[in-house]
């Protein structure tokens, strides 16, 4: 998540090259909310991982 907020104008740079200044004002700041599910998304996949390892994937009311 740092590192993709962090270099967020070079990363976006390098994938789509030149764009127009609304066009990259608004990647810019749709990639940093996407990057702030980031840790979110591991905890939940990590989870679920366990989940399915354990065996225990049946959902009881």
């Amino acid at each position: 998540m740092g590192v993709s907020v962090l270099f967020r104008s070079q990363f976006l740079s390098l994938l789509f090259g030149r764009v127009e200044p609304d066009v990259m004002e608004v990647s810019l700041t749709y990639l940093v909310i996407s990057a702030l599910s980031f840790p979110a998304l591991a905890v939940y996949n990590s989870a679920a991982a366990l989940f399915r390892s354990m065996g225990k994937t049946k959902a009881r009311p």
